[in-house]
């Protein structure tokens, strides 16, 4: 039963975002230096927030619809 219960828990990595992400989009990398970890982690976090509350469960269901009917072929 354990095993089943780790196997469903089992995180899989969606995206990360780093200083890289920033200077491109800004096309400022002294600001994308400056930026420190603690500000980096809490970007982190609100664009997960901002992820799951706006498209992550669309999201999923459309993926999984695709691959139940890759399935079926």
């Amino acid at each position: 039963m354990n095993e089943v219960f780790d196997k469903m828990r089992q995180p899989f990595p969606i995206t990360s975002v780093c200083r890289a992400d920033v200077a491109q989009q800004f096309d400022n990398k002294d600001f994308a230096e400056s930026l420190t970890d603690e500000e980096m982690g809490w970007i982190a976090r609100k664009m997960a927030d901002d992820y799951c509350e706006q498209l992550f469960w669309d999201s999923l269901q459309s993926f999984c619809d695709w691959v139940k009917m890759r399935r079926k072929k």
